[in-house]
């Protein structure tokens, strides 16, 4: 699909076409961004309007969970709340010993990052909350995401290796030229692997990899991913916003 469209920006709010997406879904998608809390009914019907007009399909938004008005006055215009998504943070940093089965990725091991990917994320994700998205479209955008991850050199995967199979895996950047912040991107275990260790093992690999300078290693997850929460608080994470996920079919 070749669509390209302008977003909409003004004081208040931008909507940004989500190129990704569309090319994956065949129906243009778009993220709304909230730049000022103070919205009228009127501002958000006349942008709506507009992006219903430009040809956009499906808008994503996320709002602060404590931002109740916002959260209602969305609703009044048929958004629908999909999930809540949590933000996770890291500041206190132990340099532990190389875990023995975490290893860099190898190319060899991409097959095995994707089956991983689509089974880790099968089926309790706002994509899955959202009747308009068909399942093996979703599968291939977490496929997608994944090799893109893997193309990214500014990426770095580490790989669990069991008997010469991955098991999980977890992906960092590092969001800074001053090497102070990194970001996970995605992390992902085997179902029949899970409450064994092998997530608690790739985070500190990952801690013993980062650069000294790092001062803060973030996450996001959704709240209803508790084996990926469960592990990230017993890592030594800390929640630090929480957000609502709001989707809107035009």
């Amino acid at each position: 699909m070749n669509l390209r469209i302008n977003g909409i920006d003004s004081s208040y709010l931008k909507i940004k076409y989500l190129d990704f997406d569309t090319r994956i879904f065949g129906f243009v998608c778009g993220r709304l961004y909230i730049k000022r809390r103070d919205l009228s009914e009127k501002i958000i019907e006349s942008a709506l309007r507009k992006a219903k007009k430009l040809g956009f399909r499906h808008l994503v938004i996320k709002v602060h969970s404590e931002h109740v008005y916002l959260c209602n006055l969305l609703e009044n215009f048929n958004f629908k709340f999909k999930t809540c998504s949590l933000e996770l943070e890291k500041k206190e940093f132990t340099k532990k010993k190389r875990v023995s089965n975490v290893f860099l990725y190898d190319s060899k091991y991409k097959d095995q990052l994707v089956s991983i990917t689509k089974e880790g994320f099968s089926g309790r994700t706002r994509f899955h909350f959202e009747g308009e998205f068909e399942k093996r479209k979703i599968d291939e955008l977490y496929e997608k995401w994944t090799l893109n991850l893997v193309r990214d050199k500014s990426v770095k995967i580490f790989v669990y290796i069991l008997r010469k199979l991955v098991k999980g895996y977890v992906t960092v950047k590092l969001l800074d030229r001053k090497l102070e912040k990194a970001h996970i991107g995605l992390f992902a275990v085997l179902s029949n692997q899970r409450g064994k260790g092998v997530g608690t093992q790739l985070l500190e690999r990952v801690e013993a990899e980062m650069p000294g300078s790092i001062k803060s290693l973030t996450v996001m997850t959704e709240s209803i991913n508790y084996p990926a929460l469960k592990t990230y608080i017993r890592s030594g994470f800390v929640i630090t916003k929480s957000w609502n996920i709001f989707h809107l079919i035009l």
